[in-house]
């Protein structure tokens, strides 16, 4: 009790009364606790004062705490600290007083002192604050201890945030204290010591250093000469860090991430690092500016700017350039928003001008940038400490440093756009008048230009036949080369190909005088060529000129040669040429086109500063091709274009046709520079055309905030016949008022531009001027003038603006326009009134005005209904801005943004429709629609599904349907984000213009119908012309509620015509929470003719009763037609029998007949039990509909994204009804998976017919039975002025076939026939028609019905038989439960051989027969025509067949008219049918050689067959390793056990991660790069269960890469159904490949015989293969008595070929442990393999190393039985190489077999012999003095630096008595320490089994000087048992060997027993004098062998023996050490 109280309290004692001993402490304390005193403590700590102890001290620590140096890193809050040490805890201690004035500031250490009772060593501490809300945090960077009684310091690092918004959320950690030599966290500070030699120093803790010692990796003082590193990069990019010290020693990690060691395993290792440094800043590119190591410069939701952003898309930047070094800054979240330095203010608010333009300075020692403001010269971006941006000078101070990263990367210069601001951007270097884009039509990517190759003519070796794009191109060079490279276009009249660089990194010097070089190119699909471009690229200063004599191109299939003469000298002198030619195809001695001189006038304008000395450039483009961008130059130089002056240019060119648009670029980086341009006039020398292109603008220009260097100007005015007049006003100049609103906030601040249209064509864009330059105010009329050329008559205009600025709103008052030249009186008066505003109004920016023509009608203006259906694929939302464009016969009606949904408050959702209203002028007929998004980076693209526009003109209203079904994402599919979409037209090519209907819907809810959810519900109306959209059924008036209990709603819909009515569908969209509708009825009233149909519905749509209905179907009810039934479809889904077949997606599907279709349903319950759609199961649903007749296909399909979340589907099968009898058949027999078969998740299938749902016999039908097939045959219907159709039905049975011809005479025809001794019909085939046809005729079905067995089918053929074709179909027969034979198509190549006259022509056909059946004959030449085999060609044909089984006969029939021979090499075959299957026939010989017979056939046997693998179409995106993970178990405990999941890979396993739920719920599951997935253990972490927990449901989906994968299990309980396991193991499951099979492993541990070896401790094992491990298991055995076997049992997924085991108790003390002898592990049922671990040693924390954990390494499979039979003789070597990927793997190495006493004998392997993942076959001759073998030894003998090897196996077989002994290496073999030789000994049963043992070597060299040697020492030990064989000794570092040291190294090797006799070798070298060896066994012997020497080893002077001693041991020790 304290013995004074009240407020001045300073003396108390603490008293503790054992109240059972009696015994008592006192604590005398004489303190103060409280805060305002000096040490400010409130909690102490006092010792025990105990008689005969020693009292602990108590001690100050010294508690240095470092705030992070991260912006906003400090902290408010109270921080608490409890420290850990072996003697207990501090308890929560508050930081209170630091030795700064403010504490936990950013980039601070403060220093506090913490008294306590001494704890010993410090262990850990928990650290933590009370600052609770998002940013109240504090990144913590380290604490350090410094403990005074010992003088240690303790270091427990961080280097994370304590914040609830950042990290993982957690305001307290806790720390362990950091080891010294561990480097800690993997941010290093790299110093550049010297040229290729860094440094890199841990950032958390600089003093130390990135290191490699011995080969490892580890942290060091920096000062170490072991931390320099030497950087090699390599080819493909990355770098490799050496050792500067002990080159060869590599920086290596395994694939976990971990310090590689001789524990790898099997995970293999990685060397390479990737170093991103350029690109960063190029235009387009999106990059983020890092200010830390986890934060970034971002953009805030008010404009501000902080450097402690996170590193998510708020901090993404688009960088746009704008000149060399200077570049702006454009946010991604919010584009337009740009960062800027304005008014002593950095943020991000800019609009794209001056003041935010930075130039990017590159500070090369901190690899950082910082950005100084272009219009305040000396102005930087920089940081205050809480993050925010600020104006700042450059002090020297890191808080200007940015260190950029990239996520996507940009263009090196920016592309040249025109002005516009809704025109695409386009390289200026691309032809714009090809269909398609120049840089697609190479083989490279478009980004690439194509390539070229040096030629080169092989001489006598055999070269491929050169494709159809490949061309030679000579170059001719005359009396002057040059040295530059040479750039090559080709121009044809369907594209142009180039650049094509010639010469680039070429090996022999080109262009040299009087030579002539020859280039292979790649030219695709450019069309006919008619010229080039040849220019000199990167010409040397000095060089003056290069004679170019001939260009000339060669088809290298055809030889067709073009020539292009040249003999001109390219010069930087030449105005006209300069650098560059063009020359036209040159045929019969004339040019095909003239080369033409352009005269190009170019007027600067009359403003102020409208001159400029910067670069312009010029390309002219006419109707055929451009001339390239040409520097407007003279004589090399650019020249000044002065204000009102005017620039004569020449351009030669191949003549361009009529001109069509001009391309002006001008450099200029700064605005002083900018240019004012005119206009442009091009005047062609031989003629008197003339071209005028107005500019009026000054460029570079800026648009929608972007500053464009190029502009595209078009001709306003064409002339002939005049003379150039400079000065005269233009034709075609109108006068331009734009007249604003009066009110205030009528102005704008955006750009304006004009768009104006007339009858000849449109002008493009016209940009008025912009708001910021004192335009568009309230109230006022601007006046532009502008050339409107020869538009023609004007018939709208449509201006806007592009919504830029701090205002952009404009309210347009009127437009006016008045013709200048010629002049006319009238004015043209449009009025607006409106605003052009994305708040105001309709949200739109732009308005289009028609313009009356006295002539014609006035263009009406109209609404168009844009309907933008959103995918319903995962991700298919974007919330980016989205554009239109709409185009028709009239016009377009500009880029729209769709702004504002009619329908919708979240616009593009997936699955969502929205709606929007674009006014525009009459457009015509619609014929394409131009949509794009401003979307950029991962996730922000988005899936279109189609575009449906409505709108009416006059009576007519008219509907367009313009499908996508595309991503628009730059990161899927093709990449783009603007697509054009056609018009959907039907198969009468002309668009439907459907007279409009308009109905009123009243609908009726039942009175128990629940309240209504926000659900969608939707209308479908059919009718005999066709049906409605999905009309949605929404309230007219915001705000109303519909479909309430007993309410009834009405609404008005509008569609087309639909003619008479007959059903309607009603449908409920399925979303959380929809507790169901009850409908009373619906009523439809047509508002025109006043027709009424009435539906009374009374049912309900919800999953909740019975029917799990969310759509029924009601049909019509009318006097005038019969009502349809409705039928309950039974639709059976047939799973096929593969590998991942199964799929948990949701399927849907819509059936097809001949009155409509369903609609899409998705299949809810299966009727069968069980999970749905899983491998080889037919699962069946019902389906509602009015009738649909006879069906005809079925569109199916499934929501599952990613490979292997699809399914593979046999065939759908539909019957009417659950009693109906036949059922119509789907076929498909393929995937349905994004990266599989189809690579869809939607297909069509067609029927092929019905069949009987029961079989009325066996399947097999017996054809003997009396009876006929009654055959019915259906067609299209025959004229009676037709003459019949004659055709073949032939039936295949599975004994013969037979033939029936038919005549043709109307719709029906009736066959009879017992088809006799046929057997069972499998297919029937149709061929013909064998008579001349006038009009095409259709087959529909054959029905086929036996009168006896009562056996019936239905073949849907459905295929048209043309007139002059032939024509063969097979359908298979359709039999009651028996799958048909797919139909496949078979590829078929036919090699003509490549011999003098091989070549022939005729007729051909073919007959393929497989062991299913036969093609029949197929005829390869169409009817009355021959076909030609070319020779050395290879024809391809295709034919579809029912399968036919595996190959094995092809009949090729031959007849030429010309009795031509044929030389036929070989037939190759290809199925696309699984498996995949290529057959080849080989016949190399003539067929009708010599032969007198009309047709001569020949049978070709198969000469071999190759299966291909299912292709996996390439991932999209990189897996970062994150798995979206669903587990769905059922009889889960109560208690919610404490389950463990881990993932293994092929490359690795990822850490153990808790499982969240059982309940079906996703959680993410992160496994690093583990490579592919092959199995997942879950792991009970707490204690047993009562029973198993049922597992139903196992997926993982990556959320990267969408792969999906399922899990097989043969038993479906975690933890066995009793519960008693610990570990259940599922193995992944990947489409079409088996998974790895569940193994029963028996394992046997033999417990030692030694006194006390027995335990009754829980042991616990870990079993090691090369598939990975088995995760810890414990053994189920009480008790491991001693000299016993257990045998315990151990379910796991296959380990491959087990490599080592882990076993471990936990009984601690002296006598507690266990004496293991052996483990021995098989798979049940197979004895043979037993795989042997040796221990021999005890597992007792008291006794040895104390050690109760050991890994035991495999000794090697037990031999069954004796050697039988002799010995000696020869033995076959089989040695398997391991699939462990290496570098280099090219060592010689050597197997020696050693026999008892020491007999060996060795087999080499030569250096290469050894391929990764084969094996090599020698064989080795053993001697007869082997009467045993005993074990082998395997070693490399030879290897370069960095060549490693690794063995799986070795196999060794006797020759004569078969014997086989295996021996299980699983070794990686290199030059290092333990990886040059391995031993595994025999193993036979019933005999010890030798161990390997660990022999360790202590080397004293002497003490007298000169003892040390430099040279290799080699050792061999030898004993009773055998030897070692010859070890040499791996080097450690330079001091090995050295005067008086003591070396250590190891020798691993088979147990040689008693040490007697030690050989040691040196090799040529320095003198040594070996003092003695100490050889130390494992320490289970603890036997010490002592080889005394005192020898010198010199070398020989012949030099050919090395010098050697051999050593006898000298003494012998047995240690034995024992722990208390």
């Amino acid at each position: 009790m304290p013995a004074s109280t009240g407020a001045g309290a300073s003396t108390f004692m603490v008293q503790l009364l054992n109240l059972s001993s009696g015994e008592q402490f006192s604590f005398p304390a004489h303190r103060w606790l409280a805060q305002d005193r000096v040490d400010g403590e409130i909690p102490v700590e006092l010792p025990v004062l105990q008689q005969g102890q020693p009292i602990l001290p108590v001690t100050v620590y010294e508690v240095h705490v470092t705030t992070g140096d991260l912006w906003n890193a400090g902290t408010e809050a109270d921080v608490y600290i409890s420290i850990y040490g072996e003697r207990g805890d501090t308890g929560s201690r508050q930081l209170l007083r630091s030795q700064k004035s403010k504490k936990f500031l950013k980039g601070q250490t403060d220093i506090f002192a913490v008294e306590a009772v001494h704890l010993g060593h410090l262990y850990k501490i928990v650290i933590g604050h009370n600052g609770l809300g998002s940013g109240n945090g504090w990144f913590l960077d380290k604490v350090v201890i410094k403990d005074p009684i010992t003088d240690l310091d303790y270091t427990f690092l961080c280097h994370r945030w304590l914040d609830q918004g950042q990290d993982d959320g957690n305001i307290a950690r806790e720390l362990a204290v950091t080891d010294a030599s561990t480097l800690p966290g993997s941010f290093f500070d790299v110093n550049v010591k010297r040229r290729n030699i860094y440094m890199f120093s841990s950032h958390q803790m600089p003093c130390l250093a990135l290191a490699l010692v011995n080969g490892n990796v580890t942290g060091k003082s920096k000062d170490k000469a072991c931390c320099k590193l030497r950087v090699h990069l390599q080819p493909n990019g990355c770098a490799i860090l050496e050792s500067a010290s002990y080159p060869g020693h590599i920086v290596t990690f395994n694939l976990q991430g971990e310090v590689a060691d001789e524990t790898t395993g099997y995970a293999g290792i990685s060397k390479e690092f990737v170093v991103h440094v350029k690109g960063v800043f190029h235009h387009g590119a999106i990059i983020l500016l890092n200010t830390s190591l986890c934060q970034a410069l971002s953009l805030r939701p008010d404009g501000s700017c902080s450097g402690a952003g996170q590193k998510q898309q708020e901090s993404y930047w688009k960088v746009h350039k704008i000149g060399s070094g200077l570049c702006m800054f454009e946010s991604v979240r919010k584009p337009r928003m740009y960062l800027k330095i304005k008014d002593d203010r950095c943020d991000g608010t800019g609009t794209g001008d001056e003041y935010c333009h930075f130039k990017v300075e590159k500070n090369l020692e901190t690899g950082s940038i910082s950005l100084e403001s272009v219009q305040n010269k000396g102005i930087y971006v920089g940081l205050l400490p809480d993050g925010q941006t600020k104006p700042v000078v450059n002090t020297g101070e890191r808080n200007i440093f940015f260190y950029p990263q990239v996520i996507k990367f940009g263009r090196e210069e920016p592309m040249g756009t025109s002005a516009a601001p809704n025109q695409e951007k386009k390289d200026f270097r691309e032809s714009r008048f090809q269909p398609g884009k120049a840089q697609k039509l190479v083989s490279q990517s478009p980004s690439t230009p194509p390539f070229s190759k040096e030629m080169r003519n092989p001489q006598g070796g055999e070269r491929s036949l050169p494709s159809d794009d490949e061309w030679k191109v000579s170059i001719l060079t005359g009396n002057a080369g040059t040295e530059a490279n040479v750039a090559l276009w080709i121009y044809g009249h369907r594209g142009v190909a180039g650049p094509i660089t010639l010469g680039e990194d070429n090996r022999k010097q080109l262009f040299l005088p009087r030579q002539e070089d020859e280039f292979q190119v790649e030219i695709k699909s450019i069309g006919k060529i008619y010229k080039i471009r040849i220019e000199i690229v990167g010409l040397p200063n000095e060089q003056p000129e290069w004679n170019l004599q001939r260009v000339t191109l060669q088809h290298l299939k055809s030889k067709k040669t073009l020539n292009f003469p040249a003999n001109t000298r390219l010069s930087k002198n030449c105005d006209g040429r300069g650098l560059l030619c063009e020359l036209p195809v040159v045929e019969a001695g004339k040019p095909i086109y003239p080369i033409v001189l352009y005269h190009v006038y170019v007027y600067t304008g009359d403003l102020e500063h409208a001159d400029t000395d910067s670069a312009v450039y010029l390309c002219i483009y006419g109707k055929r091709g451009d001339s390239g961008l040409r520097l407007l130059h003279k004589t090399g130089m650019p020249v000044t274009f002065q204000r009102r002056m005017v620039n004569v240019f020449e351009v030669e060119a191949v003549s361009l046709g009529k001109l069509q648009k001009v391309l002006l670029r001008c450099e200029a980086n700064t605005k002083p520079q900018y240019w004012y341009c005119d206009k442009v006039v091009v005047r062609e020398a031989s003629s008197d055309s003339e071209y005028v292109f107005n500019c009026e603008r000054w460029l570079p220009v800026m648009s929608q905030g972007i500053i464009q260097s190029e502009i595209e100007l078009y001709p306003q005015e064409f002339k002939k016949n005049q003379h150039l007049k400079i000065q005269e006003a233009n034709e075609g100049d109108w006068k331009i008022t734009v007249v604003t609103g009066d009110f205030e906030t009528a102005g704008t601040t955006a750009t304006v531009s004009l768009y104006a249209y007339g009858e000849n064509k449109a002008s493009g864009p016209i940009i008025l001027g912009s708001g910021k330059h004192q335009l568009f105010n309230p109230s006022s009329e601007d006046t532009f003038k502008i050339n409107l050329g020869d538009l023609g008559q004007l018939y709208k205009i449509r201006i806007g603006h592009d919504n830029t600025g701090n205002d952009p709103s404009w309210h347009l008052k009127e437009v006016k326009l008045e013709r200048v030249v010629p002049r006319s009186d009238e004015e043209i008066c449009l009025p607006i009134e409106c605003w052009l505003a994305e708040d105001k109004d309709e949200g739109d920016t732009w308005r289009e005005v028609a313009i009356r023509n006295p002539a014609k009608e006035l263009l009406p203006l109209l609404v168009y209904e844009v309907r933008v259906y959103t995918g319903a694929e995962l991700g298919a939302e974007t919330d980016s801005n989205v554009y239109i464009n709409l185009i028709g016969t009239r016009g377009d009606a500009g880029k729209r943004k769709l702004h504002r949904s009619k329908n919708n408050n979240v616009k593009f959702q997936r699955g969502e429709m929205d709606i929007f209203w674009i006014k525009a002028v009459s457009l015509g007929d619609l014929e394409k629609v131009l949509i794009s998004h401003d979307g950029a980076g991962p996730g922000n693209g988005w899936f279109l599904d189609k575009i449906v526009i409505k709108h009416k003109e006059g009576e007519e209203a008219q509907e367009v349907v313009f499908p996508c079904n595309r991503w628009l994402d730059e990161c899927q599919d093709d990449g783009k984000t603007e697509r054009e979409l056609t018009a959907n037209e039907d198969g009468s090519s002309m668009k439907a213009f459907l007279k409009a209907q308009r109905w009123r819907v009243q609908v009726k809810t039942d009175g128990d119908s629940p309240e209504p959810q926000e659900c969608k519900r939707t209308l479908v109306i059919y009718g005999s012309k066709g049906k409605s959209d999905e009309l949605l059924l929404s309230p007219q008036t915001p705000g109303y509620v519909c479909f309430l209990p007993r309410a009834t709603d009405e609404f008005t819909v509008e569609t087309g015509d639909l003619g008479d009515v007959y059903k309607i569908r009603v449908s409920c969209d399925d979303v959380p929470g929809f507790e169901g509708w009850h409908l009373k009825s619906f009523c439809l009233e047509e508002l025109h003719t006043k027709q009424e149909l009435n539906f009374d519905c009374n049912c309900w749509l919800t999953l909740n009763r019975e029917d799990k209905e969310l759509v029924k179907e009601f049909p019509a009810v009318t006097k005038d037609q019969k009502t349809l039934p409705v039928c309950k479809y039974v639709v059976s889904v047939h799973t096929g029998d593969r590998w991942g077949a199964e799929t948990f997606a949701n399927v849907y599907i819509t059936l097809y007949g001949k009155r409509g279709d369903t609609g899409v349903r998705k299949l809810h319950t299966s009727l069968t039990k069980g999970r749905k759609f899983q491998r080889n199961k037919v699962d069946s649903f019902l389906v509602e509909a009015v009738s649909l007749s006879h069906l005809q296909k079925v569109v199916i399909g499934h929501d599952g994204e990613g490979y292997g979340a699809g399914m593979y589907l046999k065939m759908v099968t539909v019957k009417e009804s659950q009693d109906s009898d036949k059922e119509w058949v789907f076929p498909l027999w393929n995937w349905l998976d994004t990266h599989l078969g189809l690579c869809e998740t939607v297909c069509e299938i067609v029927t092929i017919g019905r069949r009987l749902t029961l079989s009325p016999k066996p399947p097999e039908i017996n054809m003997k039975s009396s009876g006929l097939w009654t055959m019915v045959i259906t067609g299209s219907d025959l004229s009676n002025e037709e003459d019949p159709i004659r055709l073949s039905f032939i039936f295949y049975g599975n004994l013969s076939c037979k033939k029936l011809p038919l005549q043709v005479t109307g719709k029906t025809m009736w066959i009879k026939d017992e088809l006799a001794d046929i057997g069972s019909i499998y297919k029937v085939q149709v061929t013909g028609p064998h008579s001349e046809l006038k009009q095409p005729w259709h087959l529909d079905l054959l029905h086929m019905k036996h009168t006896g067995t009562k056996e019936e089918m239905y073949l849907a053929f459905d295929c048209w038989f043309n007139p002059k074709e032939d024509k063969c179909v097979e359908l298979p027969a359709l039999y009651a439960d028996q799958e048909p034979l797919p139909v496949v198509e078979y590829t078929i190549h036919l090699h003509t051989g490549d011999l003098k006259k091989a070549d022939a022509t005729g007729e051909v056909y073919l007959c393929i027969q497989g062991e299913k059946s036969y093609s029949g004959k197929r005829w390869l030449n169409s009817k009355k025509s021959l076909i030609t085999l070319a020779r050395g060609q290879v024809g391809i044909f295709k034919i579809k067949s029912v399968y036919l089984g595996k190959l094995n006969q092809v009949l090729v029939g031959f007849k030429s008219p010309k009795k031509d021979e044929w030389f036929l090499e070989k037939i190759v075959i290809k199925e696309d049918f699984y498996p995949f299957s290529v057959h080849v026939f080989v016949h190399n010989g003539w067929i009708n050689k010599r032969s007198k017979k009309d047709f001569v056939e020949v049978a070709i046997p198969l000469k071999e067959t190759s299966v291909t693998s299912l292709l996996v179409k390439n991932f999209d995106m990189k897996s970062r390793g994150r798995w979206q993970t669903w587990v769905h178990c059922t009889q889960v405990p109560e208690d919610f056990p404490d389950i463990q999941i881990v993932a293994f890979g092929r490359k690795g396993k990822s850490p153990a991660q808790k499982v969240q739920n059982l309940s079906d719920n996703p959680f993410l599951l992160t496994v690093g790069d583990i490579g592919d997935i092959t199995k997942l253990s879950f792991i009970l972490s707490g204690p047993s269960l009562r029973r198993g927990i049922k597992l139903h449901k196992l997926q993982l989906k990556d959320l990267d890469t969408k792969q999906e994968l399922g899990f097989h299990t043969e038993a479906p309980y975690l933890f066995g159904e009793d519960g008693s396991e610990t570990v259940t193991e599922l193995a992944a499951v990947r489409p079409d490949k088996p998974p790895l099979r569940e193994v029963l492993y028996s394992i046997s541990v033999h417990t030692g015989t030694l006194p006390a070896s027995e335990t009754d401790a829980n042991v616990f094992i870990t079993v090691f293969g090369e598939q990975g491990d088995s995760c810890k298991r414990r053994l189920r055995h009480s008790n491991f008595e001693r000299g016993q076997v257990c045998i315990s049992e151990m379910r796991a997924v296959d380990l491959g070929q087990l490599s080592k085991v882990l076993v471990e108790h936990h009984n601690v003390g002296y006598g507690a442990g266990w004496y293991l002898d052996q483990i021995v592990i098989h798979e049940s049922g197979k004895a043979d393999d037993q795989y042997v671990f040796l221990c021999q040693q005890w597992l007792d924390s008291g006794v040895g190393d104390a050690q109760m954990k050991r890994t035991l390494k495999l000794l090697g499979k037990v031999w069954n039985g004796m050697l039988t039979g002799k010995i000696y003789g020869t033995w076959d070597v089989l040695v398997t190489t391991s699939d462990i990927s290496s570098n280099c793997m090219n060592p010689k190495m050597s197997l020696t077999v050693c026999g008892e006493k020491g007999s060996c004998t060795s087999v080499m392997f030569p250096k290469g012999s050894l391929k990764k993942e084969q094996i090599y076959e020698t064989s080795i001759e053993l001697s007869k003095k082997f009467n045993t073998i005993f074990k082998v030894r395997l070693e490399i003998e030879e290897a370069g630096e960095g060549e490693t090897w690794h063995c799986r196996e070795v196999k060794l077989q006797h020759r004569e008595s078969k014997n086989i002994l295996e021996f299980p290496f699983c070794h990686n073999f290199a030059d290092e320490e333990g990886g040059r030789v391995t031993e595994l000994p025999v193993l036979t049963a019933g005999s010890p089994f030798p161990a390997v043992k660990s022999y360790v070597l202590y080397i004293t060299t002497g003490a007298t000087p000169g003892s040390g040697t430099d040279a290799d020492v080699y050792v061999m030990l030898q004993g009773p048992l055998g030897d070692t064989g010859r070890r040499k000794l791996i080097r450690k570092g330079d001091d090995n060997f050295t005067k008086g040291k003591v070396d250590v190294f190891q020798v691993e090797a088979v147990d040689v027993g008693i040490l007697q006799r030690m050989v040691v070798e040196k090799g040529k070298g320095s003198d040594w004098l070996l003092e003695k060896i100490i050889v130390k066994e494992s320490a289970s012997s603890g036997t010490e062998t002592l080889f005394m020497a005192h020898t010198w080893l010199k070398d020989r002077h012949d030099g050919k023996r090395s010098a050697s001693v051999a050593l006898n041991a000298t003494g012998q020790y047995y240690l034995q050490t024992i722990t208390c």
